[in-house]
């Protein structure tokens, strides 16, 4: 089967649900990613919250770095978060679920939160309730991370509601 490039940045598809994306974060850092570490690495003992997590590698770095972390995705946990949970010392806790479905009220508070090409997923309402319950759980002083695939770029070109206003989406 040939193997063609998602984007741009010569990404390949690495299966996760199968109707839900590629893990990027698995091939490639960019500078989202390396900020959120950045961020991470300079905050005592931070809390961070990984929104659709694909296979974990932002996770696990917030791991190696001393972050307390959740995961959260749709897809089973990877064995690269047990391993990473046995180095650590499970520092990584993953929740096997579709967001929308979640009481994020029961986390503690949060440092970080990290969504890399996640939330264009979700409708825009969806989204923007997430976000609101996210604020409400975000420390004084804490961040969110996040990033998504925009219809106009390389990956929205054959997106059947490419044209729809995204708030009607």
């Amino acid at each position: 089967m040939l193997n063609l490039a998602l984007n741009m940045n010569g990404d390949r598809y690495v299966k996760t649900t199968g109707s839900h994306g590629a893990d990027i974060s698995s091939q490639r850092m960019d500078k989202l990613d390396r900020e959120s570490l950045e961020f991470v690495l300079e905050t005592s003992e931070p809390f961070c919250l990984d929104l659709g997590c694909g296979l974990g590698e932002q996770s696990i770095r917030f791991a190696a770095l001393n972050g307390k972390v959740v995961a959260i995705d749709l897809i089973a946990r990877s064995d690269r978060i047990d391993a990473a949970n046995k180095l650590f010392g499970q520092r990584v806790s993953y929740i096997r679920g579709d967001v929308r479905d979640l009481d994020l009220t029961v986390l503690p508070d949060l440092d970080c939160v990290y969504a890399q090409r996640f939330i264009h997923y979700l409708t825009a309402n969806d989204a923007i309730t997430l976000m609101q319950q996210l604020r409400a759980k975000l420390k004084p002083n804490g961040k969110v991370f996040l990033s998504a695939s925009g219809m106009r770029s390389e990956l929205g070109f054959d997106y059947k509601h490419r044209n729809q206003p995204w708030d009607r989406l």
